[in-house]
């Protein structure tokens, strides 16, 4: 299996996890699904709740005022250290999280909840739970790893078990919300939530799109009580704990704009612009060529260098096969033609992609600073646009020698299905707590349309940008959130119906 494969699929891992732990419920939650290309349909059951008093009494993400000094990723190094010392109380967590996540699958009622067994268990995980507790009141997390000081190849093999590994301290804490609904501590159950959702937010700071999407994970986790928490029978508004987190809730360009910096950094680029002798330029090409052929699995990896025999067939194939189109589309990448003609072999090519890639990189990077809802269609266009022949007037569109930027950078287009997922939840969130605070405001009553609410604003979608989809039907009050046009999956659409409790 090829490094760059691996790469692919621990990122894919990681974005399986944060689309499929989509809120199941059990409380007042019932879940169902008409089809595998139809959205997911959670019918809750609430009361009316106003605002809370004071306003931002909750908030998932604790302001400034409420942090201590210290650096929140030394507790959750400690904590990862007390969970890996007890090698019985990880299998517990993998049965206990098991049986609860059958139960949400199933539509069980929280009755059911193995309430004796998490009490036991979270008391043996009392001194993780402290130190998650005492990170989440710390006034930043930096987990001192600079990844910028990486070689492409350090940065695509760099293993994260410290990242990996906090998704088992957020079903700890989700397991600690949960018993909380239980046992009808609603203060405690959210107190639980807001740590799950700040260990998201500061794993999403380490700055690689594994870590981000790890932190994604951990939200969407996280995401699960609270939704039980709004389902429970006199709950609090939560309105303004979901609406007062950072915007966005994870930093996109970082990491994107990192990743897309691999290729530049291949020391065959790097000096690209420079001096070389006949066999530096050969080594420097012959580590690009074995590099490439490593990340796709089309080598052995018997050599480092490419000094082996069949290597060196293909190098120079590739070579004979290249250089003609190079030399002649680098006087559009700011060479004259003489100045080409004098040039090695080697570095035409060289320059050619060094010269190229920063056209393709941000042909890709700049959609990225835009909302999602305008630039998720434009970056699928790029994916699915044809490598031009050398006519169009667009050096993006040109192709590369060695395609190492086609190889190695990230698959933007997913990149920012993931990162607006966590943003659609919110907006979620809010939605149906404001729909909440108009029944409290008016007799029980759910508006005819949206337009009629008055105490507080809902966002609009931030996958469609366009107002939440709305209809009250009879006395259910319907919420519709859509797939993207890009990405008509069924899994990423969602419909929520509120009915509101009948009194007792």
């Amino acid at each position: 299996m090829s490094v760059r494969v691996r790469y692919v699929l621990r990122l894919g891992t990681c974005m399986c996890v944060a689309v499929s732990m989509i809120s199941t419920g059990t409380a007042q939650i019932v879940t169902d699904r008409k089809g595998s290309d139809q959205p997911w349909v959670h019918h809750m059951t609430v009361d009316p709740a106003g605002e809370a008093s004071p306003a931002l009494r909750y908030r998932l993400i604790r302001s400034i005022n409420e942090r201590k000094p210290g650096n929140a990723a030394s507790y959750y190094y400690r904590a990862l250290a007390l969970l890996n010392e007890q090698e019985k109380l990880g299998k517990e967590l993998i049965e206990i999280t098991e049986i609860v996540e059958k139960l949400g699958n199933d539509n069980k009622q929280l009755s059911e909840f193995p309430a004796e067994r998490v009490r036991t268990f979270l008391g043996h995980c009392s001194s993780i739970l402290r130190e998650l507790e005492t990170a989440a009141a710390c006034e930043k997390c930096d987990w001192g790893v600079e990844v910028r000081l990486l070689s492409t190849r350090e940065a695509i093999e760099l293993v994260l078990p410290e990242i990996q590994n906090s998704r088992n301290l957020a079903r700890i804490v989700v397991l600690k919300a949960r018993l909380a609904i239980v046992e009808r501590k609603y203060e405690e159950a959210f107190s639980a939530i807001q740590t799950g959702f700040q260990l998201g937010h500061d794993v999403g700071k380490f700055p690689t799109l594994i870590s981000s999407l790890v932190g994604m994970a951990i939200t969407s986790i996280s995401t699960q009580p609270l939704m039980e928490l709004i389902s429970e029978p006199n709950s609090a508004n939560y309105y303004w704990a979901a609406a007062s987190v950072p915007k966005p809730f994870f930093d996109v360009i970082s990491p994107v704009e990192y990743e897309c910096s691999w290729a530049l950094k291949i020391p065959l680029l790097q000096e690209a612009e420079k001096s070389h002798t006949p066999e530096e330029w050969k080594r420097l090409l012959a580590e690009a060529f074995q590099f490439r052929q490593q990340m796709d699995g089309t080598s052995s990896l018997n050599s480092e260098d490419g000094s082996d025999t069949n290597t060196q067939i293909d190098l120079l194939q590739h070579v004979l096969r290249e250089y003609p189109r190079a030399k002649g589309e680098l006087t559009r990448l700011g060479f004259t033609a003489d100045q080409v003609e004098s040039m090695p072999v080697i570095q035409v090519i060289a320059l050619h992609d060094a010269r190229l890639i920063p056209h393709k990189r941000d042909d890709l990077l700049r959609w990225v600073y835009q909302p999602y809802w305008q630039s998720a269609e434009r970056v699928a266009a790029i994916d699915r646009r044809p490598v031009d022949d050398g006519e169009s007037k667009r050096l993006a569109d040109m192709k590369e020698s060695l395609g190492l930027f086609e190889i190695l950078h990230p698959a933007v287009a997913q990149v920012l299905h993931a990162f607006v997922r966590p943003e659609r939840r919110f907006v979620r969130v809010q939605a149906i707590e404001a729909l909440r605070m108009h029944a409290f405001e008016n007799g029980g009553k759910f508006p005819e349309k949206l337009s009629e609410l008055r105490a507080v604003p809902i966002p609009n979608d931030p996958v469609t940008g366009n107002p939440i989809i709305y209809r009250l039907d009879g006395e259910t009050a319907v919420l519709e959130f859509p797939p993207p046009e890009s990405q008509k999956i069924g899994s990423f659409g969602e419909t929520i119906r509120l009915t509101l409790r009948k009194a007792q």
